[in-house]
């Protein structure tokens, strides 16, 4: 579930850099060349299109980060683990070139930071994550088996005992 949810990070990273680069070449088109109305109308359909594709997987990737805190805050150890994936030369190149938001001196391509932008998602997500530590951290036979959030601690087969009040008075007739 975890690799997984790394994987969906990653995809919806990569996305979202291709929607903003996509976002900025029309832009610059629009910018820099004569266009009709009608032309201008289309591109400015396809520029809120790509923005709101942008803020949906943005939206994605937060909702994935959190369910990542929510792990590591459980006690189960997220990090990064390098997996050779099959991309083209161009998608190699596009997520290992530095941007503006270059790396300090300081600082590994391993390290998980927030960095804004399309910069800090390709650094960030350029590997996908592991769940370690389980054998140590993890009993499985643990009394406790619910969720963290929203399931009865007790365990979903356990009859729950329930209290009735009894009537304060009786009527009598």
């Amino acid at each position: 579930d975890m690799a997984r949810d790394a994987r969906k990070v990653y995809l919806t990273a990569g996305k979202t850099y291709r929607l903003e680069k996509t976002l900025k070449e029309l832009e610059e088109g629009a910018q820099h060349s004569g266009t009709t109305d009608s032309e201008l109308s289309e591109l400015e359909d396809k520029v809120a299109s790509a923005a709101a594709q942008v803020q949906q997987a943005e939206s994605e990737i937060s909702d994935i980060e959190s369910r990542i805190a929510a792990l590591s805050a459980a006690g189960l150890t997220v990090k990064p683990v390098e997996k050779a994936r099959k991309q083209s030369s161009r998608q190699a190149a596009c997520l290992h070139s530095p941007g503006p938001a270059s790396s300090s001196a300081g600082e590994s391509s391993d390290d998980i930071k927030a960095m804004p932008g399309p910069q800090g998602f390709r650094r960030k997500f350029n590997s996908a994550l592991e769940i370690t530590g389980l054998d140590d951290s993890f009993d499985r036979n643990s009394a406790y088996r619910g969720s963290l959030t929203q399931r009865n601690p007790n365990g979903k087969n356990r009859r729950v005992e329930r209290l009735f009040a009894k009537p304060v008075m009786t009527h009598l007739s």
